[in-house]
């Protein structure tokens, strides 16, 4: 419910401080004297379009305020939703700048337009008698439909549970998508993988075989060299064993003379040892068989093809070609985990609709039910309004395919006159008849789920006497369940409030400002009895205001 409403710098409003009572609330007012401004001041603070003309002055900013306890509407999760800290006692605030910028609040947060628009939604409905645009929406009457079977917490269940299912659909079809772009190049990518694997890239080291190769290309050469050494070797009386030999013989004879000449024979010894040591090595070298013709060509093959591995992807090194592969290898693992991905979802898939089927089954059942009393209980309420001759038909249209209504789909039907066709509401009502048919299914629907605060801006206009007696009792019995606040031109509904409150136009130092005032009982007397006789009060007015209060 809407507890305080604070408005300044506004249109015609210096400054406003409203509290407001639960229950049934009567505003009332002379035509102009600034009732719609509340309305708009309201649509404005939640979410509505921020208007420069707007502000009374242009020096200081407009700020308006208020309070709402939404204890009882399970807006806990919304709250979550929009990170916004809850609180049973929730207040809204939007400030507008003299340049035209606004800054928007819930509980202290920063908000942007959209989160306060669909606040407002939740927490506030307005309805005119020239603004009944819901009742036409065949969702918005499903909704009510839906609230008076008192299954409305299973449609919600259900319609979370169908938004999962468009969820899943979408990846579903996602993973179809790219499944169908896999098969495109799952056979190239198996073949690039398939190359890496006729030559087992791990097992090679690629520098060692890349110095095989160059050996064995530069065979003959490396033969002729070595032969070139060994005759060095072998020289008769020039060889390199036969030189040192001299010298260690030459140095037998002094070296008990000195003991460097000890050190040097010692180390011509130990060249002689090296030196043929060496000279086996090379005659070993030469006579090792000839070159294996089939490796050589093996080792040739595997060059070559990581050579055209290297050129065909790009890359100079072995570590770059094992990269390549892994990934490749995890391309292609890719490929079949879509397909796992994809038999998984289409279980879940299939799992949810079957549990969506029988919970659409459910709610079409308590609809079928619900809709001949939902049509007596209207026909009931509009006669009472006035329209004795009305009367509503429920056309529900059910399809073999899951939506987010279940299987159904309804049209609300009218017929306002004896002998007349059910035809569309939007075909058959006038606004006046409009706004009672909206007035009689909120009248239902508030009796079974706790609705936001309704606020009603003279939809009883064209009605009087006997009926307008009708409508403040409908008003004053739905005050019992959730907060009515009627904008009223009638004497009968606004004695019935439960808390009165006068719209008036004040002039002073040549300034003309609108003010709202919370009446007593006498002022009430003095205000219903200016309802019914005009500016000039009569005793008679006096005596019937008491009488209508009482």
């Amino acid at each position: 419910m809407l507890n305080r409403l604070i408005i300044s710098n506004f249109a015609l409003i210096d400054n406003l401080d409203l509290k407001f009572e639960n229950g049934f609330v009567a505003i009332t007012g002379e035509t102009g004297a600034g009732k719609s401004i509340l309305l708009k001041a309201l649509n404005l603070l939640l979410g509505g379009r921020a208007d420069h003309s707007a502000l009374k002055g242009n020096e200081q900013k407009c700020i308006i305020e208020a309070e709402f306890n939404i204890k009882e509407l399970d807006l806990k999760a919304d709250f979550e939703n929009w990170n916004i800290d809850y609180d049973d006692l929730s207040i809204v605030r939007r400030e507008i700048n003299p340049q035209g910028k606004s800054r928007l609040f819930i509980n202290d947060t920063p908000t942007n337009v959209a989160t306060l628009k669909s606040l407002g939604d939740k927490i506030i409905n307005i309805h005119t008698q020239h603004e009944t645009i819901d009742l036409l929406d065949k969702q918005y009457q499903l909704i009510n439909l839906d609230i008076f079977a008192n299954h409305l917490d299973l449609v919600q269940a259900y319609q979370k549970e169908y938004t999962t299912l468009q969820n899943h659909q979408h990846a579903l079809k996602e993973l179809m998508q790219q499944e169908a772009e896999n098969r495109k190049e799952e056979d190239y990518t198996l073949f690039l993988f398939e190359e890496f694997e006729k030559i087992n890239l791990e097992k090679i080291d690629i520098p060692q075989l890349l110095k095989e190769h160059e050996k064995l290309e530069n065979w003959e050469h490396i033969q002729n060299q070595l032969g070139t050494v060994m005759d060095l070797m072998q020289a008769e009386l020039s060889s390199p064993i036969f030189e040192t030999k001299k010298g260690i013989e030459a140095l037998s004879k002094i070296e008990n003379l000195s003991t460097s000449y000890a050190a040097l024979k010692s180390r011509l010894l130990s060249v002689e040892i090296e030196l043929k040591d060496i000279e086996a090595c090379v005659e070993d070298e030469l006579n090792a068989d000839e070159i294996d013709q089939e490796k050589a060509q093996a080792i040739k093959e595997k060059i070559e093809i990581i050579n055209g591995l290297m050129y065909k992807h790009n890359v100079n090194t072995g570590e770059s070609l094992l990269e390549i592969k892994q990934s490749l290898e995890d391309k292609i693992q890719n490929f079949s985990s879509v397909s796992t991905d994809i038999e998984k979802l289409e279980a879940v898939i299939k799992s949810i609709t079957i549990a969506l089927k029988k919970t659409a089954t459910k709610i079409h059942d308590g609809r079928i039910k619900s809709i001949p009393k939902f049509e007596i209980a209207v026909q009931a309420i509009l006669k009472d309004l006035g329209m004795e001759n009305a009367a509503i038909k429920i056309d529900i249209n059910t399809v073999t395919e899951l939506h987010k209504n279940g299987f159904d789909d309804i049209e609300m039907l009218v017929k306002t006159n004896l002998g007349g066709q059910f035809l569309p509401i939007s075909k058959s009502a006038s606004g006046g008849e409009l706004s009672r048919i909206m007035l009689a299914i909120l009248k239902l629907t508030a009796k079974i789920k706790k609705l936001p605060t309704l606020i009603f801006d003279e939809i009883d206009t064209g009605v009087s006497g006997e009926i307008a007696s009708k409508m403040a009792a409908l008003f004053t019995n739905m005050g019992l369940n959730t907060q009515i606040i009627s904008i009223t031109h009638l004497p009968q509904i606004a004695s019935k409030a439960k808390a009165h409150y006068h719209v008036f136009k004040s002039t002073e130092d040549n300034r003309t400002t609108t003010k709202v005032v919370a009446l007593n009982k006498e002022e009430r007397i003095h205000e219903i009895a200016k309802m019914m006789s005009g500016e000039t009060i009569t005793d008679k007015a006096i005596e019937n205001a008491k009488i209508l209060l009482n």
